[in-house]
């Protein structure tokens, strides 16, 4: 990992924007909020989204990335 600053977060943030506007066209993407919470090895990633076509209420899913141990 690099250290996460701003800079790091938004680029990530614009790299899965970008990649689920090109290859999911089932959803309309509300956000991607990318953060890096002080004191970890970290960088929480929250997506919003609408599936389109189905009468569901807004969709969200939160994950963690983590650098791999080898």
């Amino acid at each position: 990992f690099e250290p996460a600053d701003r800079d790091v977060l938004t680029r990530l943030e614009v790299e899965i924007e970008t990649s689920i506007k090109n290859f999911e066209p089932r959803v309309n993407l509300r956000s991607v909020l990318a953060s890096h919470p002080p004191d970890t090895n970290e960088i929480t990633v929250e997506i919003t989204y609408d599936i389109i076509g189905l009468p569901l209420p807004t969709q969200e899913v939160t994950f963690i990335l983590q650098p791999t141990r080898e």
